[in-house]
């Protein structure tokens, strides 16, 4: 089986569609978006770039999965919550790419998070996959 550190997908839909789309997806599978980092107001507010492609960044959570994953490894709040990016380079064509969970979690070593890591990786896939 392939490892693959993220996992990407492409939507005939405006960025402003595909979040709205996500979020209701990700909510499915028991995921809420917690932050949304607007990457081309904040470059252009912090230096001025005004030509950049709209890009979401998302921190999404699924609480129980977290907390399980906190009572298991006091640390592993360096790697929460999941990352999920959205970008329309191409207007009317959104990408959504999203971090393996699984592949995150294996940067602390711990096997005791495999299996909270392999049930994120297998829900925010359902969510990503359930999109058209």
């Amino acid at each position: 089986m392939e490892n693959k550190v993220y996992y990407t997908k492409t939507i005939e839909k405006s960025l402003k569609y595909a979040f709205n789309d996500l979020s209701k997806a990700l909510k499915k599978f028991g995921f809420g978006v917690l932050v949304s980092i607007d990457v081309k107001k904040t470059l252009k507010e912090k230096i001025g770039v005004l030509d950049f492609y709209p890009y979401l960044i998302l921190g999404v959570c699924n609480p129980k999965l977290a907390y399980s994953a906190l009572t298991k490894n006091k640390y592993v709040g360096l790697l929460l919550p999941c990352n999920i990016v959205l970008l329309e380079k191409i207007p009317g064509k959104t990408t959504i790419a999203l971090l393996d969970p699984l592949s995150a979690l294996g940067l602390l070593n711990d096997k005791n998070l495999k299996n909270v890591g392999s049930l994120a990786k297998e829900r925010l896939l359902e969510a990503l996959n359930s999109l058209e």
